[in-house]
Formats: structure tokens, sequence, C-alpha cells
């Protein structure tokens, strides 16, 4: 049990120390992204692919963050729907104290479609998740019958 909280711990200290660099850090590594797809998509706008790293890496890092709060707290908490619904205020939390932390870091800003777009995507994991635990719950029941 306690190594789930402490993958969380692990991806929430990951994703502050993502937000903790200056600008001209984290431009760098959405530039190295961007270098790599701007062959594939020659005719793309860069700031359209800037635009699009730097949302991906929002939505993976939430996603996943989802999964692993989702994962910690539906054993432990006795309402599957009470789980769910934890998870995704632990989420949407992190996401707005994660903008917050932003508004100090040089060059950085804190924005709100941002905490949007983090608490959807850790819902989406959220879901994609516990789909996965009821569609392995019902082909369990269907093994022992």
């Amino acid at each position: 049990m306690w190594i789930r909280y402490g993958l969380i711990g692990l991806w929430m200290l990951s994703i502050f120390l993502f937000s903790h660099q200056p600008a001209s850090s984290s431009d760098k590594q959405s530039g190295f992204f961007v270098a790599f797809i701007e062959p594939i998509t020659p005719d793309a706008d860069g700031n359209l692919l800037t635009f699009f790293v730097r949302k991906s890496a929002h939505f993976i890092l939430y996603f996943i963050l989802g999964v692993l709060v989702f994962n910690a707290l539906h054993k432990t908490v006795p309402s599957r729907r009470k789980a769910i619904l934890i998870s995704i205020c632990v989420v949407f939390g992190y996401a707005a104290l994660d903008e917050i932390h932003q508004l100090f870091i040089p060059g950085r800003s804190g924005e709100v479609r941002d905490v949007l777009l983090d608490t959807v995507a850790g819902t989406i994991g959220i879901g994609v998740f516990a789909s996965i635990q009821s569609l392995r719950a019902r082909l369990a029941l269907k093994r022992k019958m």
C-alpha cells in the first residue's frame, strides 16, 4: 500500500521539478521535441508544434497522476465512486497548486487552461484505469463460472 502512495509522491515531485525550471530550460526541452516532430510535419507552424508539445506533456503527466492516485485510493476507499471523486479532486488540487507555483518561476506563468487540461487528463486516466479494472473483474468472474 505504501508503495502506491510513494509512487504518487515521486510523480508529484517529478511534475514539480519540471514546473520549477525557468522558461529558458523549459523552452529547450520543448524545442528538442519540436525539432524531432518538424521533419514529419514540414508545413506545420513552429509555434503550433511548440504548443502541441507543451500541452501533450501536461496531458501525459496528469493522465499518469490520475492513474496513480486512483490505483492507490480504489484499494483503500470503500466506495468506487468516492475513490474516483477523491482522485479527480487530488488531480485538480495538484494542478492548481502547480500553476500557482509557476507564478514564482522566472519566465513562467500560471494558466487556468492548464489546470483544466491537467484535470481533464487526470480524469481520463482515472476513467481508463477504472474501466480496465472493471473489465478485469468481469473477466475474472466469468472464468470462475
